[in-house]
């Protein structure tokens, strides 16, 4: 009601997102650059949501090769940073980074972490993210979450070759 600019700019990218999931995030792989733009996306959204208070940073690559990837494997990391990083009482921030190197891609996520966020118990996101990535990757993959102080990372190494995946790349279409 207050600021019909924002309420405009906050739909359009929840339309960008709720687009991606109803009709690319059902297929078992998609391009490494549309999981990026969606991640984009997503923390797009979310800077509309949060005051100077909350430091954002994210560093994606400028380029990447056309290689496919599971749809959905890092927006966990994403999603619980804003959700458990983030304090309207005190200084929080998010930093996201994205890089490749000799064939894999690098994914690092840290975030703020504040008494009241980590209060919360239960959850199952990341034993689901785990369990997820040995049934894609088996043992080639690196996995990696370091909660220490007031600092929460994740870590994930992935490769970027077809080889390594244990998806089966003929039938896109995880719903057929």
């Amino acid at each position: 009601d207050m600021d019909a600019g924002k309420a405009k700019r906050t739909i359009v990218e929840l339309s960008k997102l709720m687009r991606y999931v109803l009709y690319e995030a059902s297929n078992r792989t998609i391009l490494l650059s549309r999981e990026i733009q969606f991640l984009d996306n997503y923390i797009a959204l979310m800077k509309l949501r949060y005051t100077g208070r909350v430091r954002i940073e994210c560093c994606m690559p400028d380029e990447v090769p056309e290689v496919q990837i599971p749809p959905l494997l890092f927006i966990s990391f994403v999603e619980n940073a804003f959700k458990h990083g983030i304090s309207y009482r005190k200084n929080s921030f998010i930093k996201i980074r994205a890089w490749i190197e000799d064939n894999r891609f690098f994914f690092t996520c840290y975030n703020s972490k504040h008494k009241e966020s980590t209060e919360e118990h239960g959850g199952v996101g990341l034993v689901n993210v785990r369990k997820r990535l040995d049934i894609i990757y088996g043992k080639n993959y690196i996995f990696d979450i370091k909660d220490i102080d007031n600092t929460y990372r994740v870590n994930l190494n992935i490769p970027l070759d077809k080889e390594s995946l244990n998806i089966d790349l003929t039938n896109k279409n995880i719903n057929t």
